[in-house]
């Protein structure tokens, strides 16, 4: 039985560690106590240098007080956290990740760690505004073009015009 306890905790030591996401553990108060090699790889900071730290680390001062205040009431309560956050990396780049933030409880009930989940997805958030700022690009150009324009649907009903084609 020992040795099937064995087996089960090297494979999920060995998930953990190949896992895509970033997986950290922290204390009660947030110091690092364990991170897979993705939260190298998002953050910059080795194994060593982030073993003990606090996760404050990577706190960019992009979010108000209240933000974190939100966040640790969620997860002191025993409730999971779940949202984007942008971090900053060792070298001081900004990066956005999603996180997840789940309380782990001691055989007593008390909360004794946090295991944090994180994916970057500074990429899909670039994409997203660069997709906002050409829509509204474009809606800008077709509300104030002099030409006429109109959007019609299968029907031949109109959907959308500008001012030009209404006069």
């Amino acid at each position: 039985e020992l040795k099937e306890a064995e087996e089960q905790l090297r494979l999920h030591e060995a998930a953990l560690e190949s896992a895509a996401n970033a997986v950290v553990i922290t204390d009660f108060e947030g110091r690092i106590t364990w991170a897979n090699p993705s939260f190298t790889v998002l953050t910059g900071y080795s194994f060593e240098e982030a073993i003990g730290r606090n996760i404050s680390i990577l706190k960019s001062g992009q979010h108000d007080h209240t933000f974190y205040q939100n966040l640790w009431q969620t997860i002191l309560s025993g409730s999971v956290w779940h949202g984007e956050i942008i971090n900053r990396k060792k070298d001081g780049s900004l990066f956005v990740e999603e996180q997840t933030i789940t309380p782990i409880r001691a055989r007593s009930g008390i909360i004794d760690y946090f295991i944090s989940i994180k994916q970057d997805i500074t990429a899909r958030k670039q994409i997203e505004k660069a997709l906002v700022t050409g829509e509204q690009y474009n809606r800008t150009l077709f509300e104030l073009s002099p030409i006429g324009l109109a959007l019609f649907d299968i029907e031949g009903t109109v959907v959308d015009c500008n001012e030009a084609y209404a006069a």
